[in-house]
């Protein structure tokens, strides 16, 4: 006559936790130690140590940049920052108010590519020398070479731009591209020979997605749906990575919202929460 109520434990395996308060944080990244850094109110932002402070204020350092006699005294508004491991510096991407783009080294203010000719978006990514950006309002994806300065841009496929949430990232050195489009997600992959991309439906869904997050490793793109993460491999194969109950076990707190999951240096993600204006991180636990 004994009843035994037995209580499932969960593996402590990860935590989500709040980094640091930044409403309306954009283009989040981290350097070889790790700090973080973000765009707030067209200033880039440091975190370091536990402490935040301003990496660099594009109004008052950059208001008299001249790129060329025609675009001199013109503002500039930051749209983007890479971390540039060759040259251990942060890039930052900028935009006139005539859509003229330009490439800086922040730490020098040196113009390293004047005319970008492309909408870049904080959607980037960096490849030797190579800067790939896609610009989701025109529809176009283009390549910014630091080395010589030059750029050039390409229209793209109206499957790729029907994409509602959009990934990019460099793997096996081919410029690839992840998107969600309400029932399905579609992983393209870049083609030389056809000088455009290859399409492949990874992923059919029974529910439209809603508020997504999506990012990239460098190696394998992942998204959110249901408050669970999904890994998309180059092969295409879709896992489930992280589970609502592991990302939710210690503080109650589930990925709401949408906008971009990052990586940092230590496999811990990054991510921008709208909900208390705050990045956030789930951090692997030991």
């Amino acid at each position: 006559n004994t009843v035994v109520i037995e209580q499932k434990v969960i593996p402590k395996r990860y935590a989500t936790e709040t980094v640091v308060y930044a409403p309306n944080a954009e283009s989040i990244i981290t350097d070889k130690d790790n700090n973080i850094y973000y765009i707030q109110d067209n200033k880039v932002m440091i975190y370091k140590n536990g402490l935040t402070s301003v990496y660099v204020d594009v109004e008052k350092e950059y208001a008299d940049i001249e790129v060329t006699d025609i675009y001199r005294g013109w503002e500039f508004q930051i749209e983007c920052i890479i971390y540039d491991s060759k040259r251990n510096t942060i890039l930052g991407g900028m935009v006139s108010r005539n859509h003229h783009w330009i490439f800086v080294d922040l730490k020098t203010k040196e113009i390293l590519v004047a005319d970008a000719g492309y909408a870049v978006s904080p959607l980037v990514a960096l490849n030797g020398d190579i800067i790939y950006g896609y610009g989701s309002n025109r529809g176009r994806y283009g390549i910014a070479n630091l080395s010589t300065g030059q750029s050039s841009n390409q229209e793209i496929s109206d499957e790729m731009y029907q994409q509602e949430y959009v990934s990019i990232a460099i793997i096996n050195n081919k410029f690839c591209f992840f998107g969600l489009d309400d029932y399905q997600a579609n992983y393209f992959q870049y083609d030389p020979s056809k000088n455009g991309f290859t399409q492949t439906t990874v992923k059919k869904f029974d529910t439209a997605l809603r508020d997504s997050y999506i990012g990239t490793d460098g190696t394998n793109f992942y998204y959110t749906k249901d408050f669970n993460i999904y890994q998309v491999t180059p092969t295409k194969q879709v896992n489930q990575w992280l589970g609502y109950e592991e990302i939710d076990f210690q503080d109650q707190t589930a990925i709401t919202g949408s906008g971009e999951l990052v990586f940092d240096q230590e496999g811990n993600i990054l991510f921008y929460d709208d909900n208390v204006e705050s990045i956030r991180r789930i951090k692997k636990l030991n």
